[in-house]
């Protein structure tokens, strides 16, 4: 209990200067103490009558009221604290809301059992704790209001469906500011969002206040179901620099708070707990799931050791979704929760019970009978099923005896049905692996315009992805065996993409740039890299792109055999808009049906291609006049002139890009990585083509 008044100042000092939950805790503790006092007495005093609450009062007095004197002197303190903003830090904290609800449970109960005890005796001790029952009720009011006027919250697809900054949106990074930018993480780590960074009217921004005060980001995720094993914390980038800062959840979000975020991740790391095996021996039960159970026989060990053990929860609704869209493939009718334990050998036999999580219900008693369930031994990518192993089922769990460890995985099956796909499917149920397949397509705008698409694509999603590419860049076509067989792979491992015979990726292409690095979180994992042509005579008539891992053995995963210079130049499936559009829009226009510039007097040119005012004039001139879309159309060079591009004219020329419908098909990766055009300029052109699309329409 505090001592003083002038003891309260140093702890909210701490408080203010120091953002540490324990110095929260601090804080409040001289409140929760002084309840606990009067929470014990009232106890005692419920066992006797009425002559009794009055000598026990007396025995009990001096304690009672030192404990609520420091309640009436934290309560006056705090309160005044919160009208001068001294606590403003933590107004909006979860923390504090969780704190000042504690201090509401221990007030309740002295009500109720104030209540209960009907005597008149206590009528002093309940004027004095209604007041606190009323200031706790508006702290807690007070917190959570101003919480929900100080938040971003983000949606799953990346959405901002509330935000404390007017106009704020949020876009995940690119495949390559992935790749070039995200921090090293540790093998078990896992991304349980994309990455995000925030823009204002189209411009990349930072997300804060202009009072400075800080934000409470929500950030929907699926990781919230599983805060039992995982600890969930937001790696943030400020100013070049990642930090990671501590979670809570709220419903389906996981809540950060921050002054200020330029791009940010939800991050996983498994839990790690600790316990101790003593030589008379031990029976370890897991503190989140009492499912899991461990028994070190005694003898396991000679003397007392320090073991850490780790679960992993199961991907249950993605196993669910692959055992419907490939029945054949996955077979786990269940599959446990995998568990790793960490310490010195042992030296007997350790049972281990783990739960089972239900991916296809067996119903039936003949069904039952049906399934056998085996354990795995997973270690690094080597996963190996426990044979002559006695196996039992206790209601929802599974139970074996193990002589070493390092990672188990259990699962029922239909018996026989065990292959050699479920040594990879105990992987892909922890998140270990993911099944996955490759997506090559080609782009080649002109004889010597050639890029190859290499994407890696969960398999569950493959075809669907395969559509939609193909629907967003028309320019795009799929290469004949461009179907992969399966390919396994973990969070973060890449893949190499080597291009031979008579092709070759240029030197101003970047070595990292043919690498595919897996982020089985984000919708899409693709390199574009541009092809050059090998000269010579006497080289191979094709070219060969393969696809290996890019650690351990280099073992090849898929290879395509094609002539990049004798496929088709690329047509749009979707028209450039606008210039099949010419017959309907001059129709409706009334324009001549040959109508062309070259048939104005000279003094009406001058005219109207002078600029005109306002912000917007050189679309102006361009609306205002009588050129036509198909007046640029037949005129390329014009076009450049006239939408201010002429920059791009000589790289255009270079590459074989000499008409307008072929241009337009150029996308910002287009500009930047074959046109070596800077990001300023490639958005100058694509404005360029977005103003020559809105021309009359």
């Amino acid at each position: 209990m505090l001592s003083g008044e002038q003891d309260f100042p140093a702890l909210e000092y701490q408080l203010v200067n120091v953002s540490d939950p324990a110095v929260l805790l601090e804080f409040y503790a001289p409140i929760q103490d002084s309840l606990s006092v009067i929470n014990n007495a009232l106890g005692t005093l419920a066992q006797g009558g009425d002559e009794m609450i009055r000598a026990s009062l007396r025995v009990l007095e001096d304690q009672v009221t030192k404990g609520l004197q420091t309640i009436s002197l934290w309560t006056e303190c705090a309160e005044k604290s919160i009208k001068k903003g001294n606590l403003s830090n933590w107004m909006h904290s979860l923390a504090f809301i969780k704190e000042n609800k504690k201090v509401m449970t221990g007030v309740n109960k002295i009500m109720e059992k104030i209540n209960n005890l009907k005597s008149e005796n206590l009528e002093t001790l309940r004027r004095t704790i209604a007041p606190v029952q009323e200031k706790i009720t508006i702290f807690i009011r007070f917190a959570e209001e101003r919480s929900q006027k100080n938040l971003i919250r983000i949606e799953r697809d990346g959405k901002i469906k509330e935000s404390n900054i007017p106009d704020l949106s949020a876009s995940p990074w690119e495949y390559q500011e992935r790749v070039d930018k995200m921090p090293t993480l540790d093998p078990f780590q896992t991304m349980e969002s994309n990455v995000y960074w925030f823009e204002i009217s189209k411009q990349r921004c930072v997300a804060k206040q202009e009072t400075g005060e800080p934000l409470n980001f929500y950030v929907a995720s699926k990781a919230v179901q599983q805060t039992d094993e995982i600890v969930l914390q937001a790696n943030v980038l400020n100013e070049g620099k990642w930090k990671l800062y501590e979670t809570h959840c709220h419903g389906d979000y996981v809540v950060f708070r921050s002054e200020k975020v330029e791009a940010f991740f939800i991050l996983g790391t498994p839990t790690e707990r600790e316990f101790v095996v003593d030589p008379s021996g031990s029976h370890y039960v897991h503190k989140t799931d009492e499912r899991v159970c461990l028994d070190f026989p005694e003898g396991s060990v000679k003397e007392s050791e320090t073991f850490r053990v780790t679960i992993f929860p199961v991907k249950v609704d993605e196993m669910k979704k692959r055992k419907t869209k490939f029945p054949d493939q996955y077979k786990f009718l269940s599959v446990s929760k995998g568990i790793q334990v960490k310490g010195n050998a042992f030296s007997k036999a350790v049972q281990v019970h783990l739960p089972l999580e239900t991916i296809e219900n067996a119903v039936g008693k003949d069904d039952e009978m049906d399934i056998e369930y085996v354990f795995f031994h997973i270690d690094g990518d080597i996963v190996t099923r426990l044979r002559n192993q006695q196996v039992e089922k206790r209601n929802d769990t599974i139970v074996t005896n193990v002589d070493k460890f390092s990672i188990y995985v259990g699962a029922g099956v239909r018996r026989g049905s065990i292959d050699s796909m479920s040594s990879m499917e105990a992987l892909i149920s922890l998140g270990f692996k993911y099944h996955c397949k490759l997506v090559t397509f080609v782009k080649k705008l002109t004889e010597d315009y050639v890029q190859v698409w290499c994407e890696l694509v969960k398999k569950e999603n493959w075809k669907d992805i395969e559509d939609k590419r193909l629907e967003d860049h028309p320019t795009l076509q799929k290469l004949k065996d461009a179907d992969s067989k399966d390919i396994f792979i973990s969070e973060r491992q890449r893949l190499r993409v080597d291009v031979k015979g008579n092709s070759f990726v240029g030197p101003e292409t970047p070595k990292n740039s043919l690498l595919i690095t897996f982020f089985p979180i984000a919708d899409d994992n693709h390199i574009f890299p541009p092809l050059r042509k090998r000269g010579g005579m006497h080289g191979a008539p094709y070219s060969t792109i393969t696809y290996s891992m890019d650690s351990g053995k280099k073992t090849s995963l898929h290879t395509l055999t094609f002539d990049p210079w004798t496929l088709p130049k690329t047509t749009s499936r979707k028209p450039p808009r606008g210039v099949n559009e010419l017959d309907q829009s001059r129709k409706s226009m009334n324009y001549p049906a040959e109508k062309s510039q070259r048939s104005l007097p000279k003094s009406a040119k001058t005219t109207d291609t002078k600029p005109r005012a306002g912000p917007e004039s050189s679309h102006a001139q361009v609306a205002l006049s009588h050129k036509t879309k198909d007046y640029y159309s037949k005129n390329f060079e014009k076009f450049l002139e006239d939408f201010k591009i002429m920059f791009i004219g000589e790289k255009c020329h270079e590459n074989g890009i000499d008409n307008l419908e072929t241009f337009l098909m150029l996308e910002k990766e287009d500009l930047m990585n074959i046109l070596g055009v800077n990001l300023g300029d490639s958005l100058k052109c694509k404005n360029a083509q977005q103003k020559f699309r809105d021309l009359e329409r």
